[in-house]
Parts: C-alpha cells; structure tokens; sequence
C-alpha cells in the first residue's frame, strides 16, 4: 500500500484541511512532466486535465476542486486472479 497525496494548486492559507478519498477513474487525459530534483535525478510528474464534467463526491479530484488535500491508498497488485487460476491449468508442456 502506498499513500498517494495531492496538493491543491492554491495558496496555502486556503486550504481546507485534508480528506481520505478513492481514485477519480472517469475521463482524465494523464500527461507526465519529466522533472529534475535537487539531486540532479530525474522524476516524473503526474499532470493532465479531467475531461469529465463528472465529479464524483468522495474522489481525489472533488477534494481538490473543493480546496482540500486528498489522500488516497492505492495497491499495485493488478493480477487477474479469476484468469490466473484458468491459465494455470492449461496443458503448457
């Protein structure tokens, strides 16, 4: 689990405070920034634009138009576990 935390592009004394959410998953155009860090090492930086004129209550990307900063717990084990257990039993010799 890794907690990923977004920072509304406002100053500081307007902010909110901070809301637990879930990822926004609708019609966002994801651009990444390559950037440099004081180290001189490269990152990546999520940027882009929500296509949506959803918004759904509860998700990062509400939190952040409403002024909050957002935490949201993501894991990465994408595995298909449904198909996982087909795959294994087919005859692979």
């Amino acid at each position: 689990m890794l907690l990923n935390v977004n920072i509304p592009a406002i100053p500081p004394d307007q902010i909110k405070g901070i809301k637990i959410t879930h990822q926004f998953t609708q019609d966002f155009k994801e651009v990444f920034q390559k950037r440099i860090d004081p180290s001189g090492r490269a990152y990546y930086w999520l940027t882009g634009a929500d296509k949506s004129k959803y918004h759904e209550e509860g998700t990062d990307l509400s939190a952040l138009r409403d002024g909050y900063i957002s935490i949201t717990p993501l894991r990465y084990d994408r595995t298909d576990y449904q198909h996982h257990k087909i795959i294994e039993g087919w005859d692979w010799q």
